[in-house]
């Protein structure tokens, strides 16, 4: 779930007997109205707070020290809700891009209310339990329901360790816990009324919590691709507020990459790699459909800022389609 190259309908469903797709989103478009899509592109992201996500793909691409993956242009990363400044993105180049607030319309960045990202790179393993049942308390204690948090441990190794001595310190202090992996033959629900949930990143992905604590940030491979969207995955899961906890060195490179992506909030700095070092992430489009799609989205909403409704534009775009005069 954290390395996956993703498919095309056609590659994912296959050819029929007569050599043909068996799923086809261009075929099947053609019996849509013309002002529809079967492929459309979500751009927005009402899930996570604009701070969050643009630091979660800034740690998750390895912007701020080495980039282990990339959107691979300019159409690509408007995909995703972002604008390319003084673009077009160019091998070798700088290439700052913006997260528009437009396309991350929640925020929570309020006077008075908790820092929305905070990290702690402890010492040793008790210290960083004893910071994280501190944050924890102190979310508790100001009226957040324990089914709203979630902690995440990024380090396999240690995961059952983390959590369980997690579960064992928030049990002395009155906490009750769901501890998704402490039973290996049990499948309770991922949230449980009155309970904080306790999870790895396999378990957490799809899941989301108004505050999530993502700790053994340190036991992650942070050279590798794997390792960057395990860290995306787990800071995407926070609605809210995120914290992130680690031990030594390890952690602090890690916590040093997000202060400069807070710095640089609310854009992307980076030099444009070379394709062929890292890892691509490509879209499912030709850059001849990307063109067509543009287009007529532009010109679907030039009609409508002239006054013309979904079924008059439909009308429109057959009659000039089939060259009949309108």
């Amino acid at each position: 779930i954290l390395n996956v190259k993703i498919r095309s309908p056609e590659e994912l469903f296959g050819i029929d007997q007569d050599g043909q797709p068996k799923v086809s989103l261009q075929r099947s478009s053609k019996a849509l109205p013309i002002t529809s899509a079967n492929d459309i592109i979500l751009s927005k992201c009402y899930r996570n707070q604009r701070e969050i996500l643009v630091i979660s793909h800034a740690v998750g691409f390895g912007v701020y020290s080495e980039i282990v993956q990339m959107l691979e242009n300019d159409e690509h990363w408007s995909d995703v809700g972002y604008e390319v400044i003084d673009g077009p993105l160019q091998i070798g180049k700088p290439a700052r891009i913006l997260r528009p607030e437009d396309n991350s319309p929640m925020s929570i960045d309020l006077e008075g209310a908790p820092e929305l990202i905070q990290t702690y790179s402890a010492d040793d393993f008790e210290s960083e339990l004893a910071w994280v049942i501190d944050q924890i308390q102190i979310f508790l204690n100001g009226g957040m329901n324990p089914e709203d948090v979630l902690v995440i441990s990024l380090d396999d190794r240690n995961a059952k360790t983390y959590l369980s001595e997690i579960s064992n310190l928030l049990a002395e202090a009155g906490i009750k816990v769901n501890n998704l992996i402490a039973d290996p033959y049990s499948n309770p629900p991922f949230f449980m009324e009155g309970r904080v949930s306790l999870s790895t990143v396999y378990r957490a992905k799809g899941n989301e919590a108004a505050v999530v604590f993502v700790v053994g940030v340190d036991g992650v491979k942070r050279r590798m691709r794997s390792g960057r969207n395990r860290l995306f995955t787990a800071f995407t899961r926070s609605k809210a507020w995120l914290r992130i906890s680690g031990i030594g060195k390890r952690a602090s490179i890690i916590f040093n990459e997000i202060e400069l992506a807070q710095e640089k909030f609310p854009y992307l700095e980076f030099v444009m790699p070379d394709p062929e070092q890292v890892e691509t992430i490509q879209r499912d489009l030709s850059q001849k459909a990307i063109q067509a799609v543009n287009a007529r989205d532009k010109y679907i909403a030039e009609l409508r800022e002239i006054g013309l409704g979904d079924e008059e534009i439909n009308e429109q775009l057959i009659s000039e389609a089939t060259n009949e005069p309108k």
